[in-house]
Formats: structure tokens, sequence, C-alpha cells
């Protein structure tokens, strides 16, 4: 990541640092009912003008999965149980 100097305000990289693609994985398991609600934005300047712009913007909420498939499932007649513990 660059270097922002808040006393000039200019932003610096390191030499070379402006196009090195970077590669990160995350794994995660799990059993049961969750609720997550996860957001992000990332913001960088744009090499045609310099200004910035938003590279990209995101919120994930499992309800918003979660109450449209049982609308549908319910209104199929079919039954609707949250399981906690134990199996299906």
């Amino acid at each position: 990541m660059g270097m922002f100097d808040f006393l000039t305000g200019n932003k610096s990289a390191p030499k070379g640092a402006e196009r090195v693609p970077r590669l990160s994985m995350a794994a995660e398991a799990f059993r049961g009912q969750k609720k997550e609600v996860s957001f992000g934005r990332a913001v960088a300047f744009r090499e045609e003008d310099l200004r910035l712009g938003v590279v990209y913007d995101y919120k994930f909420d499992t309800s918003e999965l979660k109450e449209p498939l049982q609308q549908v499932v319910l209104a199929d007649g079919w039954g609707w149980r949250g399981v906690a513990f134990g199996k299906l």
C-alpha cells in the first residue's frame, strides 16, 4: 500500500507497486443456523484523472436470502424447520 503524507496531502507508492496483483483467500465452515451481516467498500485513485472512485461497494445480509426462501417454501405447502442442533 502507498503512503499518504498528511502534511503535504501527497500520496506515494513504492516503485512498481501500482500494478502488483494481490491474492487473498479465506475459508470457513459452520453447521447450524447463522446470522451474518457484512459490508465493504474500496476506494482508489483512478488512473485517468487521479480522482478518488469507488472500486466496489457491497452489503450482504443472510436474512435477505432466508426470508424470501421461507415465503416460497411455505406458499407451496411445505414446512420450514429451523434446525439449530441435530440432523435434518
